[in-house]
């Protein structure tokens, strides 16, 4: 009998190691970065290299325009969940990356402010919506 319940007793360990071992590996909670891009436009060839500083680069689309703006959104490399990048042009852009429940990024000129929501969160209210997980801000 005793042997039973050490066996059961080390089963339900196994059980629970398996169960939990996925957990510390990075889920998607952006549809954006699932489905596929509206339209396949490429990153801007002037764009400086360091703007995509901590994009994972196979993974990133653009989703929509606003106010004189280009969005791609893409996920992060080593500690960033989400990365976006927002470009007017050669001289007006900003690549910023976030560890986790999304970005608010910094304005660009006299242009607006992008938010990135997870799936399943509200975005500020009054905020305009570029994606499903990208909200303009403010312009």
């Amino acid at each position: 009998m005793a042997h039973t319940t050490k066996a059961m007793m080390l089963a339900g360990a196994a059980l629970l190691i398996g169960a939990t071992a996925g957990c510390s590996e990075r889920v998607s909670t952006y549809a954006d970065l699932e489905n596929d891009a509206p339209v396949d436009k490429p990153i801007p060839p002037d764009l400086e290299t360091q703007a995509l500083d901590g994009f994972d680069t196979d993974s990133i689309r653009w989703v929509g325009e606003y106010s004189g703006s280009q969005v791609w959104l893409a996920a992060g490399t080593g500690d960033f969940e989400v990365c976006l990048l927002q470009y007017a042009d050669a001289q007006e852009w900003s690549g910023s990356c976030s560890g986790g429940n999304g970005i608010s990024s910094s304005r660009i000129g006299d242009g607006p402010q992008f938010q990135v929501v997870p799936d399943g969160q509200e975005p500020r209210e009054g905020s305009d919506r570029v994606s499903t997980n990208v909200y303009a801000t403010g312009a």
